[in-house]
């Protein structure tokens, strides 16, 4: 009876100990310095980043005024004195090719044919000419660039001449683009102007600022852990520029703000 009385004892000893030190490793690991704390306030307006209309850039000293114009095509028409034979209207001449002892002044696009001369475009010189009224001011035609869409390909310019005219504030613009018969004479094109203003401050598009009984703010991504959130952060708004609003709050140039 003694034995078995000590067997429980030593039972009862060694658990005591188990437990002991479980609790005690239970206890240094919620103290422990490897422990991600995550206070209360840090997820206060945190939400993950899923589904959103669209996202924007925190700009930064400078801002980009975009808008797109209706262009058109400026293809010099010419006639050269010349009878061709096998040939039909859409036909490309390439320059220098010679053709009953005529050398081809330039690349062309015959348009016409008639029997002692043919109507041609010549493709060297074609241009898109733009006319716009801006939408926001322009201090410096430095800082505007151009880009042309056409659905069916893509252009390369190497020239460009701005020409203001300061009474009723209109552009004019010819730009000269490659041409290797695809374009038409007097074809409407897309043309988008970009401008860059330089001014201090941190800007943001106007719709993506919203409104609540506290104030305005914005929806800046953040990282945690390599995964993507949106904070809202509270903002104090100090001056309109057209599209743009200059701010300030916890927030730098080069954030990523989205709109949900």
């Amino acid at each position: 009876m003694k034995k078995f009385l000590v067997f429980i004892n030593v039972i009862f000893i060694i658990a005591s100990s188990m437990l002991f030190v479980a609790t005690n490793n239970v206890s240094n690991n919620i103290g422990g310095s490897n422990q991600h704390v995550v206070q209360t306030e840090d997820l206060k307006d945190v939400y993950p980043l899923c589904d959103f209309i669209s996202e924007d850039y925190v700009y930064e000293d400078e801002l980009l005024f975009s808008s797109f114009y209706m262009g058109n095509f400026d293809i010099p028409t010419a006639t050269i004195d010349l009878s061709l034979n096998n040939y039909r209207t859409g036909d490309i001449l390439k320059k220098g090719q010679v053709i009953n002892e005529y050398v081809i002044p330039y690349d062309l696009i015959i348009v016409e044919i008639y029997d002692d001369h043919i109507v041609v475009n010549n493709l060297d010189e074609t241009k898109v000419h733009l006319d716009f009224l801006p939408s926001f001011k322009i201090e410096s035609d430095s800082n505007i660039s151009i880009n042309i869409r056409n659905p069916r390909t893509s252009f390369n310019l190497f020239d460009c001449d701005f020409h203001f005219d300061s009474t009723i504030g209109k552009y004019s613009v010819e730009m000269k683009v490659d041409n290797d018969g695809k374009y038409i004479n007097h074809e409407t094109v897309i043309v988008d102007v970009n401008y860059i203003k330089h001014i201090d401050g941190l800007f943001v598009v106007n719709s993506y600022i919203y409104h609540d009984q506290l104030g305005d703010y914005v929806y800046k991504v953040i990282d945690i852990k390599g995964k993507d959130f949106y904070k809202k952060v509270y903002i104090t708004v100090l001056e309109n520029q057209g599209d743009f609003t200059k701010i300030e709050g916890d927030i730098n140039g080069n954030n990523i703000i989205v709109k949900i």
